[in-house]
């Protein structure tokens, strides 16, 4: 599993997904045109957002990567770190689009996407981290010439006690080429909405990074505990 404690941050972007409405097929892309300012304090934060995710094992999930088709996640992400800003822009801006077209519900939340382009500092290897962070409100407390005022905060991310985000990483494990593109690199996931009794939203997991939870035994013990339940529930107490 990744340090985060080692990452180095190179170029962040942020693209806004509009939710889909009535008569859209998908959801939209409104796509930035610039690379995000990145100060010390930004980066704690983002920092501090991803060890306390990695952290909260019930929601996170080390998963393998199934499609890596040209126009996939993973072939878009594959090699961001070696563009130029130009076509840094446009790569992200296709992978914010891939996503908006995946969310093809009403009910997904629009949302920012943060690509963050990284470098493990220890390892020297990329590291590609993506995050979808619902805004939500808060208040604000402040004195002003000896007056107290509250005010509305909007569009508020990211925040500890909201944690309405999910985070997708691909990281590369080795410089050695081969076949099995698992061998070569890892991916990880971490879904807030994910439950006990549900399991991780696929239009994020599944159609937008491409990744599989066929081989991760936390997720399929506990479909099977739910299938075994449901089964019981209902034949075996009626006999």
């Amino acid at each position: 599993m990744i340090d985060f404690n080692n990452l180095l941050v190179n170029r962040l972007i942020i693209h806004t997904i509009n939710a889909k409405q009535d008569g859209q097929d998908s959801a939209t892309v409104d796509a930035s045109n610039e690379i995000s300012e990145i100060d010390h304090n930004v980066l704690e934060i983002i920092r501090n957002r991803l060890i306390d995710a990695a952290g909260r094992n019930s929601k996170a999930f080390e998963l393998d990567i199934e499609n890596s088709n040209p126009d996939s996640f993973f072939e878009l992400s594959n090699g961001i770190y070696e563009l130029d800003e130009a076509a840094f822009l446009q790569r992200t801006t296709e992978i914010a689009e891939l996503l908006a077209d995946c969310q093809r519900r009403v009910s997904i939340p629009s949302g920012y996407l943060l690509i963050l382009d990284c470098l493990n500092n220890e390892s020297n290897l990329p590291i590609i981290i993506v995050i979808k962070a619902e805004p939500h409100e808060a208040l604000q407390f402040s004195i002003n010439g000896g007056h107290t005022q509250v005010n509305v905060l909007h569009k508020v991310f990211l925040s500890p006690s909201q944690k309405l985000y999910k985070i997708g990483i691909i990281y590369k494990k080795t410089e050695e080429e081969t076949e099995n593109v698992n061998e070569q690199f890892g991916c990880f996931l971490y879904d807030d909405q994910f439950r006990a009794d549900t399991h991780p939203a696929e239009y994020f997991f599944k159609d937008f990074l491409g990744f599989t939870v066929g081989n991760n035994s936390k997720i399929q013990s506990q479909r099977f505990y739910d299938k075994t339940k449901n089964f019981i529930l209902t034949n075996v107490q009626k006999l």
